[in-house]
């Protein structure tokens, strides 16, 4: 299936509420409301819809390497993250399941 943009975020908020509820709660035991994750999740999401392509294969290995690239093209995010106190490897762990979870579902986003 080929990849459509989103004209709104709609889609990928709902998206992250169903798909990745469980880490509002991790994010807000270090005090991020849920509206704040949400935006971080659908940054994330956003990223991956429009860049997989780039890489080889859809599938959770690449995780790893969307990460990298995600912390440079929207570093403020894991600074924020950073500044709330989260632990660096932390964050690395929500985002990549948050990355491998939307890669699973790829097909149900880009409808």
């Amino acid at each position: 299936m080929l990849y459509k943009p989103l004209t709104n975020l709609d889609n990928v908020m709902s998206f992250a509420d169903e798909y990745l509820n469980e880490y509002y709660s991790e994010l807000q035991g270090y005090g991020i409301k849920r509206a704040i994750s949400k935006c971080i999740f659908a940054i994330i999401s956003t990223f991956v819809l429009d860049n997989y392509k780039k890489y080889s294969e859809i599938e959770e290995s690449n995780s790893a390497d969307i990460l990298k690239d995600i912390k440079q093209d929207s570093p403020l995010v894991f600074y924020a993250l950073l500044g709330c106190g989260i632990p660096n490897n932390t964050i690395d762990w929500i985002i990549t399941d948050a990355i491998a979870i939307t890669l699973k579902n790829i097909d149900k986003l880009s409808v």
